[in-house]
């Protein structure tokens, strides 16, 4: 299978890897030091799921010239990403391409629907614990390490039927979802708490978890995510919130969020398509979001001048000065 990696960080690096291990052809778009490095020692694994190993030869480039057709795009970027990334792939994606974003937060998979008519859309969500430790080599911690994907409405075809067995083969625990919407929101009520306090308290999620007020706040933000999702006929739990407070509970010596480390490197954040998703949802459904709110209001200030410092070229300091 023909497979392109948009995002070949953490996670497009790791499953990307395990896909060009097992066999595929692999292309993955990555920039900068990680590009060189990857050209130059090859892409370095080092993996609780999938044991250590080195990816040789890897087939990596920043731009498309539009000799490579994808049976297969894994969209992996950040959300503030989607208008570059979307140009970016538009050269290989053609009318028998499948594109899976794995993006956190809701909206990615109508913005390419919208640039791509003529694909077939994949909605998934992805469990992985992993790290760019440094350019070219990524780390990965084992825990669940999972893909969970479907498409938006209708039953999977047999194309869809394949990418899932194709995955599996090489190695990734991967699954059809039933209800794709109920799995995409059900890890947004897990990923908002766990992203969205983060970065309001500059805090780990343990001593978030171990201080009373921040403890009723993080099952706050839950309860909102969770009363959207339900106003809007999606299915979920009954004891959904307590299954992602228990989650939390249980991880809280490990558990990093992923936006607070873009805070924290001088990144954009993705509270548009997490917290701000929800807040935005909860205005058109008559459902009260204050906790949700708050944390969009308060990370806006520095969301914005990291927006301007990338489109620079440059980082923003997390705390501005």
């Amino acid at each position: 299978m023909k497979i392109l990696v948009m995002g070949s960080g953490a996670v497009g690096g790791y499953y990307g890897a395990v896909l060009a291990k097992a066999g595929h052809d692999v292309l993955f778009i990555a920039r900068g030091d990680h590009a060189a490095a990857m050209e130059s020692h090859g892409l370095i694994i080092n993996s609780v799921t999938s044991n250590n190993f080195i990816l040789q030869n890897v087939f990596v480039k920043q731009e498309l010239d539009g000799l490579f057709e994808a049976d297969l795009v894994l969209y992996c970027v950040k959300g503030y990403s989607n208008v570059e990334a979307i140009k970016i792939i538009e050269p290989a994606v053609v009318d028998n391409t499948h594109i899976l974003t794995l993006q956190n937060g809701l909206g990615s998979g109508d913005q390419l629907e919208h640039a791509f008519d003529k694909a077939s859309i994949l909605l998934g969500a992805t469990y992985i614990d992993a790290s760019l430790e440094s350019p070219g080599v990524i780390n990965e911690y084992g825990g669940g390490c999972s893909i969970v994907f479907g498409p938006k409405f209708g039953k999977p075809t047999h194309q869809i039927i394949d990418i899932n067995e194709t995955m599996v083969k090489a190695g990734i625990n991967s699954n059809i979802s039933e209800d794709i919407n109920s799995t995409l929101w059900s890890k947004l009520i897990l990923i908002c708490a766990l992203s969205g306090m983060m970065c309001v308290t500059r805090e780990s999620i343990k001593q978030i978890l171990t201080t009373k007020d921040s403890f009723n706040m993080i099952k706050g933000v839950i309860s909102e995510v969770a009363n959207v999702a339900r106003s809007m006929k999606v299915y979920l739990p009954d004891t959904i919130e307590e299954e992602q407070m228990s989650y939390l509970l249980e991880h809280k010596e490990v558990a990093v969020s992923s936006m607070f480390m873009d805070l924290i490197n001088g990144n954009p954040l993705e509270v548009d398509v997490l917290n701000g998703a929800v807040s935005k949802l909860g205005k058109q459904n008559n459902i009260d979001t204050p906790l949700n709110d708050f944390i969009c209001l308060v990370l806006q200030p520095y969301n914005d001048r990291a927006k301007v410092a990338r489109a620079l070229g440059q980082k923003a300091s997390s705390y501005g000065c």
